[in-house]
């Protein structure tokens, strides 16, 4: 299943102040990016990391995400669920 949260708002030296999300699935990482590429994103954008694998995206894409199936979940109870720590130890 893909997943993506609700937006944050974040401030980053790059890419300035913007509302982001997260998308990640609770399968393969081939389903994440399959559904990635149908939305429109790059796979070089996908972000590998020791908690949670995943996509960043806008609030333009997070509603595409939406409409093309992916499930709004709250990230910290998935976290919580899986008994993964929201920062590493």
């Amino acid at each position: 299943m893909i997943m993506v949260d609700r937006p944050r708002f974040y401030t980053n030296s790059v890419l300035g102040r913007q509302w982001w999300c997260h998308m990640w699935t609770d399968g393969p990482a081939e389903e994440l990016h399959a559904f990635a590429r149908r939305i429109g994103l790059r796979r070089e954008w996908y972000q590998e990391h020791h908690v949670l694998s995943h996509y960043d995206l806008t609030v333009c894409m997070r509603e595409r995400a939406l409409k093309e199936g992916a499930v709004l979940t709250d990230l910290r109870k998935y976290l919580a669920a899986c008994r993964l720590p929201l920062e590493p130890s």
